[in-house]
């Protein structure tokens, strides 16, 4: 809030606006402005309403606003043109590829229990259980190659990891 002192003809100035109108805001009860005596004037500054003064720049919102229409031109362009994919078909493909990776992975015991129940060597079960787990990483690396990926993580991966150390 901020203290005015002047004529009723300068703080409606002040404010954009004519005397009169600034006398029916005073008597109406405008939160905005009080009359405290003859020519004191008590209202809030534009920090704290925003409304106060606000001038809407017309050019500027239709600049936003043909901006933001050549922005979804351009992803609607990617997608048509293949280099862009759509949220909906990726969340699909990856829920297709987490379903087949989880149902092989909990047929894991099943598939391999009468093999190492015959086993003795530690080393040998632990063998069993890797192949195993392998074999589905590698069902889950052609799933995400068919799904358009055309390098392979572990190459991109390993180059991450090479550009950090230098």
């Amino acid at each position: 809030m901020k203290e005015f002192h002047g004529t009723t003809a300068e703080f409606a100035k002040l404010h954009n606006l004519t005397e009169r109108r600034m006398y029916s805001l005073i008597k109406s009860g405008d939160p905005r402005f009080k009359k405290l005596g003859d020519k004191w004037f008590v209202y809030e500054t534009p920090e704290d309403d925003p409304e106060v003064g606000l001038v809407i720049n017309f050019s500027e919102w239709r600049a936003k606003k043909m901006k933001e229409d050549a922005l979804r031109a351009q992803r609607e362009r990617e997608i048509l043109e293949g280099t862009l994919l759509s949220r909906d078909e990726v969340l699909r493909q990856l829920g297709e590829a987490f379903h087949v990776t989880k149902s092989n992975l909990l047929t894991i015991p099943n598939t391999i229990a009468g093999v190492v129940a015959m086993e003795t060597d530690a080393n040998v079960i632990k063998e069993i259980i890797e192949g195993a787990i392998r074999e589905t990483l590698v069902g889950l690396r052609s799933t995400i190659l068919r799904a358009g990926f055309d390098r392979d993580f572990d190459e991109v991966a390993s180059e991450v990891d090479s550009s950090s150390v230098g």
